[in-house]
């Protein structure tokens, strides 16, 4: 269109030329060259190869003039662009402006003559920025934002893919809702001007099709027939010899009649909106455009236009991104949400709060208009044809609705097809079966299917469930649970079993989210009864992963759950109650709340009775024990724990306990009672009993090294502990691959390696170790927790070692204060971070406090333990060291030095 208006405004013997056929041109044939015009638009310098004339434009302006060569720039942003003189810019203005400046430049340039000899008639060509001659299109919409990327995409190949082989089409699908027609839209208005002709077509039905194409003929001129065939044919021929014709197919299906419908010509670009990605004999694979949700920023930004919020406060803009997150950034839904944010007249925040209450009744029900329908109805006719076409996608859907909607693993829905039961659970128990009902559901975009997994849009799950009866959702959640307990592994302290355990996670969580949402008061009593049943154990067996993961927030909320549906299906006093009572209490001691730990634990135990099996109750006591651990309450501790070794002696042999308990778990705890009191021959000889009944895939995992590290210590021995340490850095490796670089388990190995290094004296590979420690406890407990402390207490001792007293002193002040914060100023933690502070103080030179911190801890460990605790050789020997400093030989600095002695003969002694 441009090379026909430059032409209408020059009327002279100047060459202009879209595409020239070589930068150079053929010197030898003519003594003097006409003046030629390269129009480049941003698409055509878009273009990666294959243009002959780049070469021109790319030209400086002294080649230019050489060549007699004028570039004309038509868009704003043309990238490699060099020339200056020789270039026309006709990006801004209207025909009047754009014919000045054409004209001035090429007389400047002496390409055109003056006066001009002919004088063209300014109605013989139409200027391209003025828009098509022909154009029907619906009004833009004014809250389309974003999809730069996909806008310029389409242009590129529209508008500069090779013509010569006919027709120039490209297929927008995806999901319904998601945007694909908002997107032609824009398409249409923001790139009308580069098309003589641009025509919105109805193409859902044939007879819409049909009379959208009976209404261009007649704007083409065609004249009515009785006959519709007659007459579409005409225009299908009238189509084909335009030039720069745009023709939008919206939300059509790639049915036989519409191949009679589809248009031919090289001088046509077809855009169409399809929730089917199959058009194999009409599009090729590169002709077809998948379009996604926004990202979320974009889709914040969508919903915040459309609210009309004006200058919004930060508050209302991380509402905005809440609720799109919420919405899945569908764009009809953002839409939707808009409007009854402007209707109402209340906040986006008010909006996400009665989107978390209320989510059902505003999907079901809401119409921003007379013409609109509610955003689940969006689905409802493709649900309905797909399960028409092929029986079996609706209970599918149904199926799928109760589960996390990314990630829907094939293998789950094929293996376990017989937790299922029913007809689905035969179809997908048939590989051949299961796959029909898959390619009906891709074919209308209800589902995106991997080799290995099926996805669908959450807003897709509420339109199937909002077609649930109360009793349908009932069963199919109950089906859903079923399933994904069957493949949800047993054993989650396996790490084998991991990879499994994270593929069902979301689906597990997702079918206790579910439980809440599903109507099932409304239902009987035996359905009810069987639903909850499976929810919580599904919530039990996912909460114990979690709880192994060392995610124990997630653990925490899983567990609550099962112990709130278990008392209503078991009772207080049934054994799966006890359980997750008893596992819930050791998340909350993970989580350093001992306060609820405890409480959790003795109303636990409280509920026990003489008719609770013996495995059931060893669990209970011995989470009891480890509780009290901490408060340092280690004679009532030893107590539980004995009481649990007795009641594992009655269990049965073919019993089965949670993840790490058992008869070693609780030996191991035993034996670090008995290292807490001191008594090391009793700890070594309970850890070794430990070690002998662990399982051997565990045992790497559960062996008691600090143990060991602190014999080696009290003994002197230094090749002990370089085997532990080198030991200890030689698995890192292997369970950061398996376990994460922040689980307890991979934390305590930095910790104990660490700890090896700085008694062998190598305090580069302790500081390593025990900041990579510090920073994973950080990321997974918070900067406040007590494993936190022991992380900072290790670290900054180190510190100041080497010198850099500034960073390690702040350190182990505040590991310090948390220890006092959560135990309190008395306990025996609070006593080791004081003794640490006081043991850098001395290596800092600041004996006077260091002396004052090493005398309260030893007072404080001799108070808790007694006086022969090993604990104390520690902070005796500094104490010792920092008066022989000071005062030189002394009878007291002679004292603590024996009973430090005598205390690591004793621990000799025990190793």
């Amino acid at each position: 269109m441009w090379v026909v208006w430059i032409r209408g405004v020059l009327g002279t013997d100047v060459h202009v030329d879209a595409a020239p056929a070589s930068p150079a041109g053929d010197e030898g044939e003519r003594p003097i060259r006409p003046w030629q015009l390269v129009v480049v638009s941003a698409a055509r310098a878009a273009q990666s190869h294959g243009d002959p004339a780049r070469a021109l434009w790319e030209s400086g302006d002294e080649e230019l003039r050489a060549r007699r060569t004028v570039v004309v720039r038509i868009d704003e942003s043309v990238p490699g662009i060099r020339a200056d003189r020789c270039l026309v810019d006709l990006a801004h203005g209207n025909a009047t402006r754009g014919r000045a400046t054409l004209e001035r430049a090429l007389r400047v340039l002496g390409a055109l003559p003056s006066p001009v000899h002919t004088s063209p008639d300014p109605t013989s060509a139409r200027f391209p920025p003025d828009g098509p001659a022909l154009c029907r299109i619906p009004p833009a919409d004014p809250t389309f934002v974003g999809r730069d990327d996909v806008l310029a995409a389409l242009h590129r190949q529209l508008v500069t893919a090779d013509s010569s082989t006919g027709l120039r089409s490209v297929c927008l699908w995806g999901l319904g809702g998601v945007g694909k027609t908002s997107t032609a839209l824009a398409y249409a208005h923001q790139f009308q001007r580069y098309y003589e002709t641009v025509w919105w077509l109805r193409a859902e039905t044939e007879a819409d099709l049909r009379g959208d194409l009976v209404d261009l003929g007649s704007q083409l001129g065609v004249p009515t027939d009785p006959d519709m065939s007659v007459m579409l044919r005409e225009v299908q021929q009238r189509i084909a010899g335009t030039e720069n014709t745009l023709l939008i197919f919206d939300n059509a299906e790639p049915e036989s009649w519409l191949r009679d419908l589809w248009p031919r010509g090289r001088g046509v670009h077809l855009l169409v909106t399809t929730r089917q990605p199959d058009w194999t004999g009409l599009l090729s694979a590169d002709q077809r455009t998948e379009i996604l949700p926004p990202e979320l920023t974009d889709a914040a930004r969508l919903l915040l236009k459309a609210s009309e919020a004006e200058r919004p406060p930060p508050q209302e803009q991380e509402a905005a991104r809440a609720v799109a997150a919420d919405l899945g950034c569908l764009p009809l839904a953002l839409a939707h949400a808009a409007a009854y944010v402007r209707q109402s007249g209340i906040t986006l925040q008010h909006f996400h709060a009665l989107l978390t209450t209320s989510r059902q009744r505003l999907l079901n029900e809401y119409q921003p208009d007379h013409s609109s329908t509610p955003v689940t109805l969006t689905w409802s006719l493709s649900l309905r044809r797909s399960d028409e076409q092929t029986p079996g996608t609706a209970d599918l859907m149904a199926l799928c609705a109760m589960l996390a909607p990314d990630e829907i693993p094939r293998q789950l829905l094929h293996v376990h097809a017989d937790a299922l039961g029913g007809t689905l659970g035969t179809v997908l128990a048939d590989l051949v079966a299961f796959d029909a009902v898959v390619r009906s559901l891709v074919k209308y975009s209800l589902v995106k299917a991997a080799p290995d997994a099926l996805r669908l849009h959450r807003l897709v799950q509420d339109a199937v469930l909002s077609g649930l009866t109360a009793a349908d959702a009932v069963q199919w959640l109950t089906r859903a649970a079923a399933m994904v307990l069957a493949a949800f592994p047993e054993d989650v302290e396996d790490l084998e079993q991991w990879p499994a355990c994270d593929r069902l996670t979301g689906h597990a969580q997702a079918i206790v989210v579910r439980y809440g949402q599903v109507p099932h008061e409304l239902c009987a009593e035996p359905a009810v009864r069987a639903l909850t049943a499976e929810v919580a154990t599904v919530a039990l067996r996912c909460g114990e992963y979690q709880l192994e993961r060392g995610n124990f927030g997630t653990a925490d909320s899983l567990l609550c759950h099962a112990v709130d549906l278990f008392r209503d299906v078991t009772g207080e006093s049934g054994s799966l109650h006890l359980i997750a009572s008893a596992r819930s209490a050791l998340v909350s001691y993970r989580l350093a709340d001992l306060a609820e730990a405890r409480r959790r634990a003795e109303t636990t135990l409280a509920a026990c009775s003489d008719a609770t099996d013996p495995m059931t109750y060893a669990l209970v006591l011995h989470t009891l024990a480890r509780i009290l651990i901490e408060y340092s309450e280690l004679e009532d501790a030893h107590r539980f724990a004995q009481a649990a070794h007795h009641a594992l002696d009655r269990a049965p042999a073919d019993s089965v306990l949670p993840a790490g308990e058992g008869r070693a778990a609780v030996e191991r705890t035993l034996g670090i009672i008995q290292w807490r009191r001191g008594d090391y021959p009793s700890a070594v000889r309970w850890i070794r009993r430990a070690d002998a009944h662990e399982d051997d895939r565990r045992a790497h995992r559960h062996r008691f090294e600090p143990l060991e590290l602190a014999l080696a210590e009290l003994s002197g021995d230094r090749e002990q502990i370089r085997a532990i340490g080198e030991q200890a850095e030689a698995s890192i490796a292997a369970l950061e691959t398996v376990l994460g670089s922040d689980h307890r388990d991979l934390v305590g190995r930095r910790n104990l390696a660490g700890e090896a290094a700085a008694l062998l004296g190598d305090h580069d590979t302790a500081r390593s170790m025990f900041r990579a420690a510090l920073e994973g406890l950080v990321r997974s407990h918070g900067s406040e927790h007590p494993s936190t402390a022991w992380a900072e207490r290790n670290l900054g001792g180190v510190l100041c070692r080497q010198g850099e007293h500034e960073e390690g002193l702040p350190l182990l002040r505040h590991a310090l204060a948390i220890y006092e914060r959560q135990y309190g100023t008395t306990h025996p933690y609070a006593a080791e971070g004081l003794a640490a502070l006081g043991s850098a103080e001395a290596v800092c030179g600041l004996r006077e406090q260091a002396e004052h911190h090493l005398r309260e801890a030893g007072r404080m460990v001799e108070l808790a333990y007694g006086p022969i605790h090993p604990k104390l050789a520690y902070i005796f020997e500094d104490l010792a060291t920092l008066l022989l400093a000071r005062d030189g030989a002394s009878a007291e600095a002679t004292a603590l030095s024996d009973r430090a002695a005598t205390i690591r003969l004793r621990a000799r002694t025990a190793s």
